[in-house]
């Protein structure tokens, strides 16, 4: 069994590796951010800042460790705003999907017409939120079950 690692080799870890996923976060999104941006996403191009952000946030927070400042605050932030911004990245097209991918899925898929018009209006989501009470309603009759 190993010994646990010293106070300043996990120091020296923990920079390592906020300072190689700080400059990828910064890097792969702040590249997304300017494709995006090129072509017209506006959306996405936002998105791409906030998380590109969350990796200048990171790499902060690296530089106040290294000079020995507390810094891991910083760290443990950056992971929450990457986090929640890909959480409310991937909700918002669960709750609104594009139409552009809806007309992808008509041309690959045969898409009966109100099951169309249902995906249009934001998915199966508000399908069973809109139907909810009178299927509760419906419930509630002895004769349906």
């Amino acid at each position: 069994m190993k010994p646990p690692l010293l106070p300043f080799e996990t120091l020296e870890r923990v920079l390592r590796v906020a300072r190689f996923d700080g400059r990828t976060v910064l890097g792969v999104a702040g590249l997304c951010a300017l494709l995006s941006a090129v072509y017209g996403s506006t959306q996405s191009a936002l998105i791409c800042l906030v998380i590109s952000g969350a990796g200048a946030v990171e790499l902060h927070g690296v530089s106040l460790l290294q000079r020995g400042e507390r810094g891991m605050a910083w760290l443990i932030w950056s992971q929450v705003i990457l986090l929640v911004t890909i959480i409310g990245y991937a909700a918002a097209n669960f709750l609104h999907p594009s139409v552009e991918i809806l007309n992808l899925v008509k041309a690959t898929t045969a898409v009966p017409p109100d099951l169309e018009e249902q995906l249009k209006a934001g998915g199966m989501t508000l399908y069973y939120v809109r139907r909810r009470a009178v299927v509760d309603s419906a419930l509630e009759d002895p004769e349906v079950l």
